[in-house]
């Protein structure tokens, strides 16, 4: 909740929104709406309703005619966020729960209940920057290498992806696609303040952008500098990046070669700095009553990730010509460095080094039969050292020992030091016949992923493991009449635990939570994708997806360890069924409504977990028939986009959930009982009452106001756009994301209350 003076000052700055947006009729007497030409509105009705997209088969489709659940946010939606967080971006992707958790780059992103257990970074969702996976070997990601404000467009695949992209890609896949230097031609700046009053500034952001094109060569430049205060305590974040792509394409004539027969080159390098301070989950009393603090521990530790990472890369593709169809390579390089104060003081020095090739062909014609083949290989290899140390107030503890193992004669003040090494290798291959109106899609891929963990401190308990498997997936795909087109799909996927999951040991004998094995599913669905009268794309599909081993998160109380931990769980199996509903509708040259609308009943149908009683025992119980925690069974969201002049564009959105459970007993309200270490003396059990979160719903509003442009003959045309971003408009207190089956009681991260963010953009040249 917001103290009373930043409140009003808050209220004075809706009331200024809300003004803005009741003028819009004196505005519309002033100015008249302008509707799009015929070729204006034939291309945004192109790019809205049938955008060509690669996500799904790594090669360029039409979205209506893939099988596949997928939702493309386009450059128009981009820039009606503050290009901060993820999160703005995703509200209305049925099937998807994107939360805040305390910053812009550390976003729960959850697609189908996968990665809604991850206690940090992006589990379960395999995520791809220009096509090449960013996602780590073991599937963990982090969101520091992907800045919006780079981006042209999104392209979110809702289920399984096992089949192209591995076990990282088991419930979904995000590909952020970036501008090119032909795309973007001139300068632009854009330049966001905000906060959640008028009396002090949270958020700074400067990104700039430069591209061009000559001849064959076209090049894009962009850096951005993000200075986030968020409004609890410990909760600040700062971001400097910085991304270059340099592209050569074969011409002809003066023209781009034929696609047959087109070559064509990049270059790629981008570098990040990240310094976040973390605050924490809240207990219930916390998030209701005092938002703004944060978790006691992390304050005293100083809990905070301070990153770097430098990342360099090339692309290719050829054209072999009509006959033998293209051939694509990527090959990139990372470096990385992060000191990770939390529960110990983490220092990694880490490398990777991935490449893949794939080819594509295709033979026949839609008259006979036509064949498309895709045929590929992945490799993957991330490398380091990692250590751990004490944490001292965010600092590196070597005062003490942290391992003093008299019998094995080890005496040492690092925690952990260890060595690890993560290959990976998958090939795929997958194959679409057309005949007709009938199209049939067959694919398998075969992966393996090592996890080779050289102890330097306890070589005894050093440990190599691989987990491999073949993830087939079949669809099939009939076009009932122009427009509209049903299908049906069956995919296996899987999902190896992260090196962080692993050596998260439940307690401090083990090094390695050697109980934890990968978990696999089996997903079943049937859609349907309609175009109505050129105006509204209708998308639709049922699924249910059988998971065996399904990972839970848990926090636990250690005797003689300062920090709780979480670790880490195999469910025995869970079954999730779902709905997912969404509408793209053109309603008129100055309007769009995008609404989408999920059901998500995910039971754990085979699962016996532990607690901790008020006597402070763990007692096992059986948690078959109960919800997984952390996703709510209903959710919907609108979007509302209205252009009553040339120059003026509102945006509104709306969102809404339905309650939500943090333990898997399902409680409504209840106590948890969790330990309080005491030195020289046995835990302290403690009550902390908690409930489930109730439903929410939030509305959004972005109003911009585009200048005259300005034509000079040395400068070209200068343009100047005005904004303003009302968030949580209605000041609504939620939880934005959750930390489920705390052994703490702190499950809840509070969502910000309203906020603003105004800016401006100039750009000058090109097009």
């Amino acid at each position: 909740m917001l103290h009373s003076s930043t409140r009003a000052r808050a209220l004075s700055g809706v009331v200024l929104a809300l003004t803005l947006v009741t003028s819009l009729p004196t505005l519309l007497r002033a100015q008249r709406a302008v509707p799009d030409s015929a070729a204006q509105d034939s291309t945004r009705k192109a790019r809205a309703l049938n955008p060509v997209v690669t996500t799904a088969t790594r090669d360029q489709r039409e979205l209506r005619k893939l099988p596949v659940s997928i939702t493309v946010i386009d450059t128009n939606t981009l820039g009606r966020t503050s290009t901060v967080s993820l999160t703005e971006a995703l509200r209305t992707v049925p099937g998807v729960i994107a939360g805040n958790l305390f910053g812009g780059d550390d976003v729960r992103l959850s697609i189908r209940g996968s990665g809604a257990r991850g206690g940090f970074g992006v589990r379960g969702v395999g995520l791809l920057l220009d096509g090449v996976p960013i996602t780590e070997p073991d599937g963990q990601t982090r969101l520091d290498q992907l800045d919006l404000g780079a981006a042209r467009s999104i392209e979110i695949v809702r289920g399984p992806g096992s089949a192209m992209y591995g076990g990282a890609a088991s419930g979904g896949v995000v590909n952020v696609i970036t501008r090119s230097g032909r795309e973007m031609q001139g300068v632009s700046v854009r330049m966001t303040g905000g906060g959640f009053g008028f009396d002090s500034v949270n958020l700074r952001k400067v990104d700039v952008s430069a591209g061009g094109a000559r001849g064959a060569f076209d090049g894009y430049l962009q850096a951005s500098n993000t200075d986030l205060k968020g409004m609890r305590v410990q909760n600040k974040n700062d971001m400097q990046r910085a991304n270059v792509r340099l592209n050569w394409t074969r011409q002809e004539d003066g023209r781009a070669a034929p696609a047959a027969t087109a070559t064509r080159i990049g270059l790629d390098a981008s570098y990040s700095d990240l310094d976040m301070q973390i605050p924490g989950s809240l207990t219930d009393a916390g998030w209701r009553d005092e938002p703004w603090t944060a978790d006691p521990l992390n304050v005293t530790g100083a809990y905070g990730r301070r990153e770097q990472r430098w990342r360099f890369g090339a692309r290719a593709s050829q054209g072999l010509g009509t006959r033998f169809g293209s051939l694509d390579a990527f090959a990139f390089g990372t470096a990385r460095t992060i000191q990770h104060p939390i529960f110990r003081f983490v220092d990694q020095n880490t490398h990777r080094v991935q490449g893949g090739v794939r080819h594509a062909i295709g033979f026949g014609s839609t008259d006979a039969v036509a064949v498309r083949l895709n045929t590929g290989l992945d490799v993957d290899r991330w490398y380091g050292d990692s250590r751990q140390w004490t944490n001292v107030a965010g600092t590196q503890g070597r005062a003490t020992p942290c391992v003093n193992d008299r019998v094995a004669n080890i005496v040492r003040t690092e925690c952990t030091n260890q060595y690890v090494v993560l290959p990976s290798v998958g090939t795929y291959t997958s194959a679409d016949v057309t005949h007709g109106k009938l199209t049939f899609t067959a694919g398998a891929r075969y992966d393996k992923v090592t996890f080779d963990i050289d102890d330097r401190i306890r070589p005894n308990m050093s440990v190599k493991q691989s987990f491999d498997q073949v993830s087939p997936r079949a669809a099939v795909r009939y076009d009932v009449r122009p427009g509209v087109s049903v299908y049906s799909s069956v995919a296996r996927g899987f999902e190896v635990p992260t090196n962080s999951e692993l050596t998260a040991s439940p307690d401090t004998i083990r090094g390695l939570n050697t109980e934890l094995r990968p978990s696999s599913l089996v997903n079943y669905e049937v859609g349907a994708k309609a175009l109505v009268a050129s105006r509204v794309l209708f998308d639709a599909a049922i699924y249910r997806t059988n998971v065996t081993g399904e990972f839970l998160s848990r926090t636990v109380v250690i005797p003689g360890v300062q920090f709780p931990r979480t670790i880490y769980e195999n469910v025995g199996r869970t079954r999730r069924t779902g709905l997912e509903l969404s509408a793209t509708t053109l309603v008129a040259p100055w309007m769009d409504v995008v609404t989408s609308y999920t059901y998500a009943h995910y039971v754990m149908t085979e699962f016996r977990g532990t607690e901790i009683n008020a006597q402070g025992q763990s007692v096992t119980v059986d948690y078959a028939g109960k919800l997984i925690p952390g996703v709510p069974q209903h959710r919907a969201a609108a979007e509302v986009r209205l252009r009553p002049t040339t120059a003026l564009n509102l945006t509104v959105w709306g969102e809404a959930q339905g309650a939500t459970y943090v333990d898997n007993a399902n409680t409504s309200r209840g106590t948890i009982y969790t330990q309080v270490t005491r030195t020289g003396a046995a835990p302290l059990i403690v009550p902390v009452p908690f409930s489930a979160v109730p439903g929410y719903a939030l509305a959004h509003a972005t109003i911009s106001w585009r200048l005259p442009e300005v034509h000079g003959a040395r400068t070209g045309t200068s343009r100047a756009e005005l904004f303003l971003n009302v968030e949580n408009l209605l000041d609504k207190r939620y939880a934005a994301a959750l930390a489920t089956n705390s052994g703490n009681g702190r499950f809840y991260y509070p969502g910000a209350g309203r906020s603003f963010n105004a800016g401006v953009t100039l750009s000058t040249g090109g097009r």
